[in-house]
């Protein structure tokens, strides 16, 4: 499922999680971070295999020299373009595109028995994927996997089902939790009544104590009110643009 495109913003609010619940979450986040390294361990594997082939590499060398032209001429571009769609072909045999990470990703969520919703996994299998790219296209020069207890945020790609919002609450399959709201706070209770279009949960070690928030996109511009921000406990508003 895409994700809207319309105006957003996000307002982001602390979890309450009972022990045995939190218990439960991390178990989930686990089960993404775990996700998230299996992917990119298969995006490596296919990698290496891509640059075993021959036409590929061929036709990536034949790219570069036009690449390193100073004006090419309309022949080497149409050259360039036609190669460049013969590249993509092949890394789509080897199972190098998003799509097909969306795809793979089905089977290692099943794996898991669906502790989180297609939804979150695919998500996270974006990450993975837009990790990859990252070091692929040089911007990066390895790879990093995510080691046991390191922070990773669960992402849904829609409020319809999985990790979502209802009402002033989140839910998460079969976890209710109360998301944390100040008596007289108009700036969330103004937020609460757009639309929301998904939410994300992050935590955040505070004090010695670990603590759990939602970050909840909206769709539309945040509500006219000054607020106050710097508290851990205070909602916060963040207007992201249209290309949420």
């Amino acid at each position: 499922m895409k994700k809207s495109t319309t105006a957003s913003y996000v307002i982001e609010l602390e979890v309450f999680f009972s022990p045995v619940q939190c218990r439960e979450v991390e178990a989930r986040r686990e089960v993404a971070r775990v996700i998230y390294n299996t992917c990119l361990g298969r995006l490596l594997k296919r990698w290496r295999g891509l640059q075993g082939d021959p036409k590929w590499r061929t036709a990536l060398r034949r790219v570069q020299e036009i690449n390193s032209i100073k004006e090419p001429s309309p022949e080497e571009l149409k050259e360039r373009t036609a190669l460049r769609k013969e590249m993509r072909e092949i890394e789509s045999k080897f199972g190098l595109t998003e799509y097909q990470f969306h795809a793979f990703v089905k089977d290692v969520n099943l794996h898991f028995g669906r502790r989180i919703s297609i939804n979150e996994a695919q998500v996270t299998a974006t990450r993975a994927f837009r990790t990859f790219e990252k070091f692929r296209y040089g911007q990066s020069r390895k790879v990093r996997f995510l080691p046991k207890g390191a922070e990773i945020t669960v992402e849904n790609k829609s409020n319809n089902f999985g990790l979502r919002v209802v009402g002033q609450e989140l839910v998460w399959k079969d976890l209710r939790a109360p998301l944390v709201v100040k008596k007289g706070d108009r700036y969330a209770e103004d937020a609460f009544l757009d639309r929301t279009k998904y939410v994300r949960l992050l935590s955040r070690d505070i004090r010695g104590r670990r603590r759990y928030f939602a970050q909840i996109v909206k769709e539309g511009t945040p509500p006219k009110k000054n607020r106050t921000v710097g508290s851990a406990d205070s909602a916060v508003g963040i207007d992201i643009g249209p290309s949420a």
